[in-house]
């Protein structure tokens, strides 16, 4: 069995050391070549290495272009194993909960649930709503390990995220669907707004160029999960946005500008 991973983030790398640890076989999801970003997770055209044809393929996070998987591990799509699973069911939603369920010999560290919390539901996690993970040592450890993902200092980290929350409390705000949301769209990108968001429970509308494919995105992070149905279902379409993603469950919602020619 071939386990192919999708883009490179904290619970990725986890992921990928734990599959290496077990001795259990992995390729990369690439288009192009080279290893996805998170935008072109589900439009891989090939792997590194490739896949021998009639192979059991486990997909983690990402989809490949002539590649029928076995099995699939994600959270971030209707009919994945992890979609719209609240809080309660952080570790079982997760990429890295349903990973070991398939690795039965393995046993999960106490940080492997600060990594399931953070990666499913940062939000509900920094709220006190997974049980098990204090709010508390879930932000010493995302302190700690994004510096080291970042190749930056805890005091680093620490700085910005404080600063995105002043920034944060002093935004304008917009009635989205009935509730109050911090309003960030077309400003000047706010560093380490998405974790300020999450501490303080504020939530957040925002938008963005995406580093991957150029194209404008809009987001909204942090609100209640009637509201980020309710942005999916209605208001993305009145902003003329499309390809709109999200899981209410969650706490967020996407959708990008359409492209014009």
């Amino acid at each position: 069995m071939i386990f192919v991973l999708g883009a490179m983030d904290p619970e990725m790398a986890r992921i990928e050391a734990l599959l290496g640890k077990c001795g259990r076989t992995v390729a990369k999801a690439t288009v192009n070549g080279r290893r996805v970003a998170p935008s072109l997770a589900y439009r891989a055209d090939g792997t590194d290495p490739a896949i021998p044809r009639g192979a059991d393929v486990v997909c983690i996070e990402c989809q490949v272009a002539g590649i029928t998987p076995t099995a699939v591990i994600d959270h971030h799509r209707p009919g994945d194993p992890g979609y719209g699973r609240g809080p309660e069911d952080y570790w079982a939603a997760s990429s890295i909960g349903q990973l070991y369920a398939m690795l039965p010999d393995a046993a999960p560290a106490a940080e492997d649930r600060l990594i399931a919390a953070a990666d499913h539901c940062l939000g509900h996690a920094y709220q006190g709503r997974c049980p098990g993970v204090d709010p508390d040592a879930l932000r010493a450890w995302r302190t700690a390990s994004r510096a080291a993902f970042q190749r930056c200092t805890k005091e680093e980290i620490e700085w910005q995220v404080d600063g995105a929350i002043a920034t944060l409390q002093n935004l304008p705000t917009v009635m989205v669907a009935g509730q109050s949301v911090a309003n960030a769209m077309f400003m000047s990108p706010i560093p380490e707004a998405p974790e300020a968001s999450a501490i303080t429970g504020i939530a957040l509308m925002y938008s963005m160029v995406d580093r991957a494919t150029g194209r404008m995105k809009v987001g909204l992070l942090g609100a209640e999960p009637a509201t980020i149905r309710e942005w999916m279902e209605r208001n993305a379409l009145e902003m003329g946005l499309v390809e709109v993603y999200g899981d209410p469950a969650r706490g967020f919602a996407g959708a990008y500008v359409r492209l014009t020619k």
